[in-house]
């Protein structure tokens, strides 16, 4: 990868950390607290259904798109000539499918109302995605970058508004936070569209079917991998939602704690947009890999697993913090059992974006296939009996038999072993970072004190450790300049 090309990534990477933070953390949470949780956690249960039939907006179309583009962007008029027509069709399908399902699991009235606009926005998301795929096509990456986060950004701007502006003589509703997001989908895939036909030299519609069969067969798999992954990681706050009496309620409390846990994955998203052309680099000079996915690990596991003790130990204060009314145990119990995801998806990252890289699509997609299946029947067991609290164990469950399978295959593959050193320090570690926080939970006065001492305390003894080597990051960095 060339350093220009660096330097848009981690642009893109940095306006992403910047503004999806302060969405989740800051806007999401406010209109949570806004609407209520009840309502919260319909709007949660239909926008995790929206996700669901994802593989009909695009069966690989963007793929596709970026791919061809960057070696040849003279077919861009072509592309989009073909491509807008038949994407065109794709999201009328989406919909209609969609809301016939939706019907089935018996959703009407106002849920349906609100079910068709969140399919509306994920139609202007994914034409957003695939005008987005032409501009990095076209190498146009700081472009690229911006789009990518104006959406949020009007968002933020319009929910401001909503919230703190001064101009609702009432309290927020849901579907009035779904209409800014609505605009602020609009208003940016119009932007994306004048940004791409500003480098096209003409746009005459046509169908290809051709085209069509083409993408399915190189681009089907990975579309195929996504939806799985979007089902085993999405269907639980719709169960909730469905299967209980109280279930909005319930849905809602799930999605507060959900939301962190997405919030947080943007770092490990971050490694794996970094570690795909690493990997892909050095499976194809035949080098060892070894060192630098045993390294990648720690560097990516030892946060992950301070962060989970620091939610599971202070769940109740981190949540008051959050939701200032909460005392609710119940909800800390949610997000402090919550965040131990983050170890096996974290795990994912790595080992997946390994195998991705290697091309062993047809293993992930039967692993992401079997997490499905151990997904819905631990949520249908669970949920009946715990709740929201159901839903997390079903979740954490299916997280670790996917990232354990999926390590397992990795080093089978690659003959990858773990030293008797590295796993006694690593061993090590985890004793001493888990007594460290049973201590300072009990005996240290002020809690966010206490985080930080915690923190401080454990990373210094990873660093000294060796599991933590804070120069690994350049490292990586070179590795993708060969």
């Amino acid at each position: 990868m060339q350093p220009k090309h660096f330097r848009s990534l981690f642009l893109l990477l940095f306006l992403n950390l910047l503004i999806k933070p302060f969405w989740i953390l800051g806007i999401d949470r406010n209109v949570q607290l806004s609407v209520g949780e009840a309502n919260y956690g319909l709007y949660a249960s239909l926008f995790s259904f929206s996700l669901l039939l994802q593989i009909i907006l695009d069966p690989g179309l963007h793929t596709h798109t970026n791919k061809m583009l960057a070696q040849n962007p003279s077919l861009l008029s072509k592309y989009i000539s073909s491509f807008i027509p038949l994407k065109l069709i794709l999201c009328a399908v989406y919909i209609i499918i969609s809301l016939i399902f939706g019907l089935i699991l018996g959703y009407h009235g106002f849920s349906i109302y609100l079910l068709f606009l969140l399919l509306f926005n994920q139609v202007l998301a994914s034409i957003i995605l695939y005008f987005r795929a032409n501009l990095a096509g076209l190498h146009l990456f700081r472009i690229d970058s911006i789009v990518s986060v104006l959406d949020r950004t009007l968002m933020i701007i319009f929910c401001s508004f909503l919230l703190w502006g001064g101009v609702l003589h009432q309290s927020l509703k849901i579907e009035w936070f779904i209409y800014a997001q609505t605009f602020a989908y609009f208003i940016t895939a119009i932007f994306a569209l004048v940004l791409v036909f500003k480098h096209s030299a003409y746009f005459k519609p046509r169908i290809n079917i051709l085209f069509l069969r083409v993408i399915l067969r190189e681009s089907y798999p990975y579309a195929l991998l996504g939806i799985l992954m979007t089902i085993y990681t999405r269907i639980d706050v719709i169960m909730i939602e469905r299967m209980l009496p109280k279930g909005a309620l319930e849905a809602g409390t799930y999605y507060k704690a959900y939301r962190l846990l997405d919030a947080f994955n943007m770092v490990a998203f971050l490694f794996a947009t970094i570690l795909l052309p690493v990997f892909s680099g050095m499976i194809k000079r035949k080098e060892p890999l070894q060192h630098t996915v045993s390294t990648t690990y720690s560097l990516l596991m030892i946060p992950s697993f301070l962060l989970a003790l620091t939610s599971f130990y202070y769940r109740n204060e981190i949540m008051h913090l959050l939701y200032h009314n909460s005392s609710d145990h119940y909800l800390g119990m949610v997000f402090g059992c919550l965040m131990f995801t983050q170890l096996a998806i974290s795990t994912v990252y790595i080992y997946g974006t390994l195998l991705t890289a290697n091309g062993n699509i047809r293993f992930l997609n039967i692993s992401s296939g079997a997490g499905v299946l151990v997904n819905v029947i631990l949520n249908f067991v669970l949920i009946r009996q715990y709740g929201a609290l159901g839903a997390v164990f079903a979740t954490l469950g299916t997280q670790i038999i996917v990232s354990g399978v999926q390590m397992y295959k990795a080093h089978q593959l690659f003959g990858m072993h773990v030293p008797l050193n590295v796993a006694l320090r690593t061993l090590g570690f985890l004793i001493l970072a888990l007594f460290s926080f049973q201590f300072g939970s009990h005996y240290l006065a002020q809690w966010w004190l206490s985080v930080l001492l915690l923190c401080i305390i454990n990373i210094t003894f990873a660093l000294i450790l060796k599991l933590i080597k804070p120069g690994f990051f350049l490292e990586l960095l070179k590795l993708n300049n060969k």
